[in-house]
């Protein structure tokens, strides 16, 4: 029956998701030089702590992306704001600012802290930018699931409305692995967990 299909579907992506959880616990270090309950064969080195400063570039979204300036200039590339329904897309406009893989924090509101991966052409409003620098050999997608882990969004200050800004950013301190095929494998592997459980939720 529907019921029963629904229902497997269900624990399926529950599955998914513990089965990410332990991953997470296991996979990413939270602390200098160590290394991980569990790791992909032939890789050895401690994990390393560093400023996130020092291997990104931080930006933020251009203001001049309204509500009004969306619906005077409909296209096909996202404006990403603070919100994070929707995968944070207000709208679509023309023209694009971004063109590539970048992480975005939403900066205000009870989510600040909250991160999302970007790839691809587009543009930014209320959210907070990180480009990674090209020369510290960094996986974009890596780099998401670490602060992910990290959930930033438990760090946000402001008691009316809380804030996680961009000088808050640039004092994080994150700790992770220098060698990039070692990053590519891990992204690779939440990538993957990620995609399958998309595909189940849309199921």
């Amino acid at each position: 029956t529907l019921d029963k299909i629904i229902s497997l579907y269900e624990r399926k992506m529950s599955l998914l998701e513990k089965l990410q959880k332990a991953l997470f616990s296991n996979i990413f270090v939270l602390n200098a030089n160590n290394k991980p309950l569990i790791r992909f064969k032939s890789f050895f080195e401690f994990w390393e702590k560093n400023n996130i400063s020092d291997l990104c570039k931080i930006n933020r979204g251009n203001s001049k992306y309204t509500i009004n300036y969306i619906q005077q200039n409909v296209g096909k590339f996202p404006v990403y704001s603070s919100q994070t329904q929707n995968e944070g897309i207000s709208g679509n406009i023309s023209t694009y600012d971004y063109d590539g893989e970048y992480i975005t924090w939403t900066m205000d509101g009870v989510n600040a802290g909250t991160v999302f991966y970007r790839n691809g052409k587009f543009n930014v409003s209320s959210s907070g930018v990180l480009a990674p620098n090209s020369n510290k050999n960094i996986n974009t997608k890596f780099l998401f699931y670490v602060l992910k882990l990290m959930n930033l969004n438990q760090e946000n200050i402001g008691e009316t409305i809380p804030h996680f800004t961009g000088s808050m950013m640039n004092k994080l301190e994150i700790t992770f692995v220098k060698n990039k095929q070692e990053q590519n494998k891990i992204a690779d592997l939440f990538s993957n967990i990620d995609s399958t459980h998309a595909q189940l939720k849309r199921k």
